[in-house]
């Protein structure tokens, strides 16, 4: 009886030592605030502003197309009237295979941009907030959500320190480059094939595509040469039964480790 009587306590107090240690969401795992990059807001310009998400090790967040599985970062801006906002600007993604899983993700931090637009009046002072959703995953996937909130003075010119041209420099640094490779895409309902000119050598290329549904990843880029014109041929997806009108993702290079911008009509062929 009283070995009986000690099983069901043990029993009793790993289930509580369970229930107290179990995570409770992903605002566990990850932190955000808001990171001004300019000095102030001025009528009628553009600025930039910077969410910060702190990931704790281990952990991974997101980019807009997250692979298999997974669910991007999202924002819901409170902004006086008149401003208008960007979606968020994502930087180019780790590529990511467990278990044959496959996904695009962030690691221990990630800057998101957001572009704002002014109106000709505003206030004094600007209250900026943010109420942000994530899903964070390990060797479990946590939805996580946190809200953030500055306020900014109104000034005649915006301007930069040292320390936010920085800053800014750095979070571009990582997004993808804006090259004009004269891309041309087009398909036979089967494969996709990409074709741009380059006087640089490519390599080893990878494609990460913005429509979760649209390659095969298990598929592996076949890339021809002739001169600077190349040709990267992709598998379509057999769970893809629409094709989208533009072919958008990026170019990544593991190469130079940089990923270029692709968005132009995907032409069907005859």
């Amino acid at each position: 009886m009283f070995l009986q009587k000690i099983t069901i306590l043990i029993t009793i107090l790993i289930f509580i030592n369970t229930l107290f240690s179990a995570p409770k969401d992903g605002s566990d795992y990850v932190s955000v605030e808001l990171i001004p990059l300019t000095n102030g807001i001025a009528p009628n310009q553009s600025f930039y502003l910077a969410t910060k998400f702190k990931i704790d090790k281990k952990w991974h967040l997101y980019w807009k197309n997250p692979g298999d599985a997974g669910l991007p970062p999202s924002v819901e801006w409170n902004l006086p009237k008149g401003f208008i906002t960007s979606n968020y600007i994502f930087p180019t993604p780790k590529k990511l295979v467990e278990s044959e899983i496959l996904s695009f993700v962030y690691d221990r931090e990630l800057y998101l941009l957001t572009e704002i637009k002014a109106p000709e009046e505003i206030p004094n002072s600007i209250e900026i907030g943010a109420k942000i959703d994530w899903l964070v995953c390990k060797d479990i996937c946590l939805p996580g959500k946190g809200e953030a909130k500055l306020s900014l003075p109104k000034v005649n010119s915006i301007e930069s320190s040292e320390e936010q041209k920085t800053l800014l420099d750095g979070i571009k640094s990582k997004l993808p480059l804006e090259l004009d490779l004269n891309f041309k895409a087009e398909t036979d309902g089967k494969k996709i094939i990409l074709k741009f000119e380059s006087e640089k050598d490519f390599s080893e290329l990878e494609f990460y595509p913005e429509n979760g549904e649209l390659l095969d990843y298990e598929f592996e880029e076949k890339i021809t040469q002739d001169g600077k014109i190349y040709e990267v041929e992709f598998k379509r997806s057999e769970y893809n039964d629409k094709l989208p009108k533009n072919f958008k993702g990026l170019l990544f290079s593991k190469d130079s480790k940089k990923a270029i911008s692709v968005n132009i009509e995907l032409v069907l062929e005859d």
